[in-house]
């Protein structure tokens, strides 16, 4: 799901988020900084589990360094809570894709499911933060 936001702050003004992953990053019993990650990436990851964050954006995500971001992210990988798709572009510049466990898709709710609600691929502009009724 992504919410647009008018906080200029934020890139383009959109919030990535996955009610779904962070559910499920939340119920991971793991030691402080790992959670702390996977909570970054879950944030981050499309209905599908997906995400591409650079390790210095979860990084910033998390409010840790990038090394322990690096460290954090084997450990999970090992764990099977994540799977990681390394890329390299014809630059030599390198991505990382990562997926959050097919445990976590099979924890969906169908409300989580994009069929009903996709604001991304539709012709629905989403609300913005600043003028919903609180």
């Amino acid at each position: 799901m992504r919410t647009r936001n008018t906080n200029t702050s934020l890139i383009g003004g959109w919030i990535d988020m996955s009610f779904p992953s962070i559910k499920w990053a939340f119920a991971q019993e793991l030691p402080g900084m790992e959670k702390l990650v996977l909570l970054a990436l879950a944030n981050r990851a499309d209905d599908r589990g997906d995400c591409w964050p650079s390790m210095s954006t979860i990084a910033k995500d998390a409010g840790v360094c990038r090394a322990t971001v690096i460290r954090m992210v084997g450990k999970i990988e090992r764990k099977g809570l994540i799977s990681l798709v390394r890329r390299t572009t014809s630059h030599g510049k390198s991505s990382h894709i990562y997926t959050l466990s097919k445990a976590m898709k099979k924890n969906q709710t169908p409300c989580s499911s994009q069929s009903h609600l996709d604001v991304a691929h539709s012709n629905i502009e989403p609300t913005p933060i600043t003028t919903l009724p609180y």
